[in-house]
Parts: C-alpha cells; sequence; structure tokens
C-alpha cells in the first residue's frame, strides 16, 4: 500500500482549504506523527496535546491529559 504521497498531493490541492491552527490529541503517536507530517505539509499550523515528548516534532507538543478540559482548552 501507497499512503504518503498520494495523498499528502490531494490534501495539498484543496483550492478550498484555508490554513488553520489544528490541535492534534495523541499526535507523540505512530497515528499521530503521520497526521501532524500531513497537516503541517498542507500549510496548517499544528499543536500537539500529549502526555509523552515527540521525538519528530518536540516543538510543538504541550504536555496535557485528555481527560483535563484546560489542557485541551490550551491547544485551541
Amino acid at each position: 500500500m501507497t499512503y504518503g504521497l498520494d495523498r499528502r498531493k490531494s490534501i495539498q490541492s484543496e483550492d478550498t482549504m484555508k490554513a488553520h491552527t489544528i490541535a492534534v490529541i495523541g499526535g507523540s503517536g505512530f497515528i499521530g506523527t503521520r497526521l501532524v507530517e500531513l497537516l503541517l505539509d498542507a500549510g496548517h499550523s499544528v499543536r500537539i496535546i500529549d502526555k509523552q515528548q515527540s521525538k519528530k516534532y518536540p516543538q510543538l507538543r504541550l504536555a496535557g491529559d485528555v481527560r483535563n478540559v484546560d489542557d485541551i482548552l490550551l491547544g485551541c
């Protein structure tokens, strides 16, 4: 299966998509890291809300717990 290049191209080619700030809960994990990469490639600003440090994007992480509403609101 090839996901990476085809999906990135389709996300970037959306003319109607405007850049947003997007909070990714669990962005330090396997799936979250790939989602963050796709969003950054599409021109979005991304914040990662996670208990663990992101190895690939440590500068984007906000330490937080998904069960704490205040932590979630920091990412918005």
